[in-house]
């Protein structure tokens, strides 16, 4: 008899809650768009990567949406040499050659802090344990402009002998795939960007380039 009117009249609660309610409401309606512009403000920039894909995997080809700087490039697989262990993906063999591509729409100027990397390993023949035999020297650079085509000379490659900027260098010997990054800033415009050789090489695979910005 004593408890009904007990549960029935909570005289103290319902200010407490809605004082809490209020003090809540605040905190979501303040906190969350500042926590959000922090995050936005922490962000690395942006990214683009470059698989090297083929839709005609053929001999003396470019990948797809690139173009032949230096000689003609193949895709890996029509030269029997592919990064070891096997991606599932194509991947670009050079000799003395190397590939440009126009990244005018990237908007990459002099002054930006960029990072680069690139996944690189000497190439193999029919799918064995045998490298081919040469320098394994690859570099990346940047050219404010197109920087036109150049024939493969198997004595004198002229791909390092043209300006732009080089963005990344490396050399491996080994059949397994290594990834090389650099990060910097560009002292000059970023709007075509070419990778390949600069010496005779026995053959370097390369995949899976990616710019951030």
């Amino acid at each position: 008899h004593h408890t009904t009117p007990h549960h029935t009249t909570p005289h103290h609660t319902t200010p407490h809650h809605t004082h809490c309610l209020v003090i809540l409401s605040f905190l979501i309606f303040f906190s969350f768009p500042a926590y959000s512009q922090v995050m936005v403000l922490d962000a690395i920039g942006d990214c683009v990567k470059y698989d090297f894909e083929y839709t005609n995997c053929a001999n003396l080809t470019s990948p797809d949406d690139w173009l032949g700087y230096v000689g003609t490039p193949d895709c890996a697989a029509t030269r029997q040499a592919v990064m070891y262990p096997t991606d599932a993906d194509d991947e670009v063999f050079i000799g003395a050659e190397s590939v440009k591509r126009n990244i005018s729409y990237l908007g990459i100027t002099a002054g930006m802090n960029i990072t680069v990397s690139l996944t690189v390993a000497a190439s193999n023949n029919n799918w064995g344990s045998y490298i081919y035999p040469g320098t394994h020297e690859f570099e990346i650079r940047t050219f404010n402009n197109d920087p036109g085509y150049y024939s493969a000379d198997f004595f004198y490659d002229e791909f390092c002998t043209h300006g732009g900027e080089v963005i990344l260098s490396g050399a491996n010997i080994s059949l397994t795939g290594i990834t090389f990054v650099n990060s910097f800033t560009l002292t000059q415009d970023a709007n075509w960007i070419a990778i390949g050789c600069c010496l005779l090489s026995g053959g370097i695979v390369f995949d899976d380039l990616e710019i951030c910005w």
